[in-house]
């Protein structure tokens, strides 16, 4: 969407942004592509623990895969380890820590926004969603 590559997020803005239903809908959509996008990236890390590859960059060199895998793997171990010390409700707190500030209306939401720029933001009355 955009030629900016794959995006969960953005390919949910395109599909469902409405300048009819107003900006809390738009907000809605927004935080639902962002919590969508972000539950896809950390099921991806997993895959790439697992598989050793990387499958959203096909073309990335050996090297790239290998870093990332090492990454994953780490990140994995990590989970697991505050998993059996915690219970997985230390995951779900991380994930929504990480999320938390993405989302409307936490004021750096606005940061993560300017990241991530829409063609249609000018129609948007200066609101942030």
């Amino acid at each position: 969407v955009g030629g900016l590559g794959v995006s969960i997020s953005r390919t949910l803005y395109a599909l469902l942004w409405s300048k009819k239903l107003g900006w809390a809908y738009n907000c809605a959509v927004y935080s639902a592509g962002m919590i969508i996008e972000r539950a896809a990236l950390c099921a991806n890390d997993k895959v790439v623990a697992i598989a050793g590859r990387n499958f959203f960059f096909p073309s990335k060199p050996g090297t790239f895969h290998d870093t990332c895998t090492k990454y994953a793997r780490v990140n994995a171990i990590v989970h697991a380890a505050l998993c059996a010390a915690a219970g997985p409700g230390a995951l779900i707190w991380l994930f929504w820590a990480e999320l938390g500030w993405q989302l409307p209306p936490h004021p750096a939401m606005a940061m993560f926004i300017s990241n991530h720029p829409s063609s249609e933001s000018a129609d948007a009355g200066g609101r942030l969603c």
